[in-house]
């Protein structure tokens, strides 16, 4: 859920309400209509989606990619590792 939200961000108001919740544990986050509406408008002010882009994330509207896998193949790391 949180990671379609992160991915299927349409530039509306309540797709940033899902971000918000997506990335914060603290429940006042995404139930503040002000922050929401803060990060929404920063969102949408021209040359944001520009700067996201540059960090290679997907635009709206496309597949998203595959999830990849939580599960890690750690018996294959051959030196002492501290894994946290």
């Amino acid at each position: 859920e949180h990671v379609s939200a992160l991915y299927d961000y349409d530039a509306t108001f309540e797709g940033m309400r899902r971000i918000v919740t997506a990335l914060f544990a603290d429940p006042s986050y995404p139930a503040d209509g002000h922050y929401v509406r803060r990060r929404y408008e920063s969102g949408i002010a021209p040359g944001a989606w520009e700067s996201l882009a540059a960090a290679r994330f997907r635009r709206p509207g496309l597949e998203p990619p595959v999830t990849p896998s939580s599960k890690r193949a750690y018996g294959r790391i051959t030196v002492p590792t501290l894994v946290i």
